[in-house]
């Protein structure tokens, strides 16, 4: 749980001061409430929101799917139901939209067929009604492998492929914030062909787009579509490979390329644009049959819908498998995450089996991959994730050697260049076996895994999170103020702390501390809390209020993730005031001999008394002449206003049409000098 504790103005703010944190994970522990048999852990979730954890564990003998959101201080929330415990549901899928309203859907199996359901989970925990997405029936004709994405307003879209007796097509329909479901949307594949698992993402315009593959055997194609708030999508989809004709008898039998692909994952920008990756098989020899690579290959459309092209991600040397793909962490206020995307594959190198990253763009590869692992064995199943500074996370597992036992490791790879760092094994303390990891960007960008843990007898949802957030630099090591009057604040300056982790780096508290501190207000609230992000730089403003003359010497502490960081405050207090010095009126018309008053007003708007106050007025004498010349006002408190009065008489000398000034001097042994003018015309 955060503490802020900041108090501005006259008063000193006050802190809890935390241990540094150091960088790396965090032990491995339970998500708890999650209870024993758990499996299928999965998780999801953005820089704005706490991740949201969903498993399936046996509730009444039946496979039931649950949830729980991850709090900052490692807690837990409430464990939610989310599927009917007497329904058995399994291969759950979640979605997290940037201000945290979640979506979740999965398969039931206790009907005649498969078929996919889902709900939505709100911010405060609040479960929809269970519904069902995909139609139940005929026999056999099997929903799988469901996808969700959800917007902030709550409106989510679910697909799926669905077996229609003879081939697979791909279904999907939207369901508004209040449950109410459009209709379902099939696309079949082209001339009989399957279709492959299909994946959805929200747009920034408020649409949804859907990508699949598409094709058996030697031809394929990626197939693309958008899909409407009301659930409407244009009749054909867009091909993202261009078209080939293969005709029968004069007929079109196919359109694509060659080699069928699989496992497409799409993730959009906040520029309107949408990246897309996939396996597929590249033919080494067109004449020989059967002679294949599988590669990653990426891809997209750009924000008005166009393909922007396609390009091989991967070696050509090696097959690979097991793609996915993720986008830069999304953000609180936008519509969907960055304008960066990570994929991760598994490389089938001959007796050797790597986890391997790349950066991807519209259109493909951005720079080399990277390796992360060494022998996977017969695992791998990276899953990536990738941080608004593009600090890329990827988790995945890999075998022991010993029958039925698995690791669960992670590891990251920097921005420039995806160069990897160390590789953590998340089967720490009592846990003997790992699998099944899944990893995202959590609240404040913080990577988060979840992951199936075999504690002694028990299996159990666990999860662990990374900080790195690095040393913080603060500019300048000493701010100096003006000298300035007592009692009176200076304008706010301030010092700057730049972050220079890989992770957020959390601000737990400012202080104003020293001999001096009480003069030195903090200015309000400061947006260096609660967190900079890496690479950021944030300020604490300050102001100057001395309260007694001489030096002042205070230091501004900001208690953060990687320790206290301070700078020094330097000012000078002044036994000095200021005070304001009017006369009216300014100019005046009066008969010759006659003696007219002027009014003079000074007001102390400085911090304390003004001393030994005296105001003179001087004239040319053979003209005109004050009554008095000088007045003594003697001492004026701080806020006080002083008025005094003059009479001015014009002698029998003064001419028409001239102007005679009688200028005005104020006198203080502490306070500013002040000058003012009144001129004076014969009148008749």
């Amino acid at each position: 749980m955060r503490l802020t504790v900041l108090v501005a103005g006259s008063m000193l703010a006050v802190c809890l001061a935390p241990a540094a944190a150091q960088a790396g994970w965090t032990p491995s522990q339970p998500v708890i409430g999650t209870g024993p048999d758990t499996t299928n852990t999965r998780i999801a979730g953005n820089t704005g929101s706490q991740p949201l954890v969903v498993w399936t564990r046996p509730v009444l003998g039946l496979s039931t799917v649950q949830a729980a959101r991850l709090n900052d201080d490692g807690t837990s929330g409430p464990v939610l139901t989310l599927s009917s415990p007497l329904q058995n549901a399994e291969s759950p899928v979640v979605s997290v939209s940037p201000n945290g309203t979640a979506a979740v859907a999965w398969v039931v199996t206790s009907g005649v067929n498969k078929v996919v359901q889902s709900v939505t989970v709100s911010t405060s925990n609040v479960v929809s009604a269970v519904g069902n997405r995909s139609e139940a029936g005929p026999l056999g004709q099997d929903a799988t492998g469901p996808r969700v994405a959800i917007k902030d307003d709550g409106t989510m879209a679910v697909t799926w492929r669905k077996f229609n007796g003879t081939t697979f097509d791909v279904q999907a329909r939207v369901v508004t914030a209040a449950g109410t479901a459009t209709d379902i949307r099939t696309f079949p594949g082209i001339f009989f062909q399957n279709t492959d698992f299909p994946d959805v993402a929200a747009l920034p315009d408020g649409t949804f787009r859907l990508l699949w593959g598409v094709g058996t055997g030697p031809l394929g194609n990626v197939a693309t579509n958008t899909l409407s708030a009301d659930g409407t999508a244009p009749a054909e989809p867009t091909y993202v490979f261009p078209t080939t004709e293969l005709s029968e008898e004069g007929e079109t039998v196919f359109t694509g390329a060659p080699g069928a692909p699989a496992g497409a994952r799409l993730v959009p920008f906040t520029n309107g644009a949408t990246v897309f990756g996939w396996l597929r098989d590249i033919p080494v020899d067109p004449e020989v049959p059967g002679s294949a690579v599988r590669s990653v290959e990426g891809g997209g459309v750009s924000s008005l819908g166009a393909v922007t092209g396609t390009s091989r991600v991967s070696s050509t040397a090696f097959d690979v498998s097991q793609f996915s793909l993720a986008q830069s962490a999304t953000q609180a206020g936008t519509a969907n995450g960055g304008n960066s995307a990570i994929g991760a594959w598994t490389t089938e190198v001959p007796g050797n089996r790597q986890i391997q990253a790349s950066r991807l763009k519209p259109g493909g590869l951005a720079g080399s991959p990277a390796t992360l692992s060494g022998d996977v064995g017969t695992e791998g199943f990276p899953e990536p994730a990738l941080s608004l500074q593009n600090w890329g996370t990827v988790a995945w597992f890999e075998s022991t050697g010993n029958p039925g036992i698995t690791t669960a490791k992670v590891g990251r790879v920097s921005p420039g260049g995806l160069q990897p760092t160390p590789v953590q094994d998340l089967t720490t303390g009592s846990l003997t076996s790992t699998d099944n990891p899944q990893v995202v960007m959590g609240a404040d960008d913080v990577p988060t895994v979840a992951f199936d843990a075999v504690d002694g007898a028990t299996l159990n949802s666990n999860f662990a999170r990374f900080s790195d957030p690095g040393g913080a630099a603060v500019s300048p090591s000493v701010l100096v103020f003006n000298s300035q009057i007592l009692n009176v604040k200076t304008k706010s300056r301030a010092v700057f702390l730049t972050s220079n982790g890989s992770t957020a780096n959390r601000v737990q508290g400012v202080s104003v501390t020293g001999p001096s501190a009480s003069q030195f207000p903090l200015k309000g609230g400061s947006d260096c809390v609660p967190v900079i992000q890496p690479g950021t730089t944030c300020s604490v403003g300050l102001n100057f209020r001395p309260t007694s003359a001489g030096s002042k010497n205070a230091t501004v502490t900001l208690q953060t993730d990687s320790g206290p960081i301070s700078a020094g405050i330097k000012g000078f207090g002044l036994a000095r005031t200021r005070v304001s010095f009017k006369v009216k009126p300014k100019n005046r018309a009066q008969r010759r001999g006659k003696v007219k008053k002027v009014t003079a007003k000074l007001n102390n708007f400085g911090g304390i008394a003004a001393k030994g106050v005296k105001i003179c007025a001087y004239g040319d004498k053979g003209f005109v002449r004050p009554k008095k010349r000088c007045i003594k006002v003697g001492s004026v408190a701080a806020g006080k206003t002083v008025k005094r009065s003059f009479g001015l008489r014009l002698t029998g000398r003064a001419k028409k049409g001239k102007k005679y000034a009688v200028n005005f001097r104020l006198k203080s042994g502490n306070a500013n000098k002040r000058r003012e003018t009144v001129r004076l015309r014969l009148k008749g």
